[in-house]
This record gives structure tokens, C-alpha cells and sequence, in this order.
């Protein structure tokens, strides 16, 4: 277990950091982001990048956030004893899918089932 748990604490890490990262970009105005004091002078399809751009962003914001969640879930787990184990029907999680999602709440059975990760 100790070797999914540092994995997990690694991966919880590294998510965080992207999602600081895209957050820190996400703060600048849409003016700022194109460095232009204003975004009259600036063409429309130009503005339009930056506007896909941004929204882009967002999804993957609430992405990195979402699976960082689920990471930070997992780690609970491990410290309950539960880590593993499908939250849904309580049978053991498959090996080969944790190791392919070591966040990985449910069985594959389950995951299927529901439409989750």
C-alpha cells in the first residue's frame, strides 16, 4: 500500500500544481492576457482566440480540480483502510485499474454501470 500511496501523494502534487498554475493564468482579464491596454484596438478574431483560449482553460480547471478531488479521496481511504475496495458494491477494485487510475472510487463492473471514472 505504501508504494500507491506515495504514487497518489505525487500524483495529488503535481495536479495541484497544474491547477495553480492554470488558476494563475485564468486571473488575468482578457485585455491583460493579450497585453494590450485595451481590447478596442484589438481585431475580433483575436479576440476570439483569447475568449477559446480562456474557456478552454476553465473546463480543464474544473477537470484538474474534480480529478484532484478524487486523488485526495483515495489518500483518505488509505488512511481508513477502505482503499481498494468499489465505494458502490464493495467488492476489491481490480488490480490493473488501480494501477491504470489509483483514484479509482469504484470497480470497473460498477464504473460501468453508473458512467464513472
Amino acid at each position: 500500500m505504501l508504494q500507491g500511496q506515495v504514487r497518489l501523494k505525487r500524483l495529488h502534487h503535481r495536479l495541484s500544481a497544474e491547477l495553480a498554475r492554470l488558476e494563475n493564468r485564468l486571473r488575468s482579464t482578457e485585455t491583460g492576457s493579450s497585453q494590450e491596454l485595451s481590447a478596442y484596438d484589438n481585431h475580433p478574431g483575436d479576440l476570439g482566440t483569447i475568449t477559446a483560449n480562456r474557456e478552454l482553460d476553465m473546463g480543464l480547471v474544473r477537470h484538474l480540480r474534480r480529478r484532484r478531488d478524487d486523488v485526495g479521496r483515495a489518500l483518505a481511504k488509505i488512511d481508513q483502510g477502505s482503499y481498494g475496495r468499489c465505494d458502490r458494491c464493495g467488492a476489491a477494485i481490480e488490480p490493473a485499474r488501480l494501477e491504470a487510475e489509483p483514484e479509482a472510487a469504484c470497480c470497473l463492473s460498477c464504473a460501468e454501470h453508473v458512467n464513472l471514472p
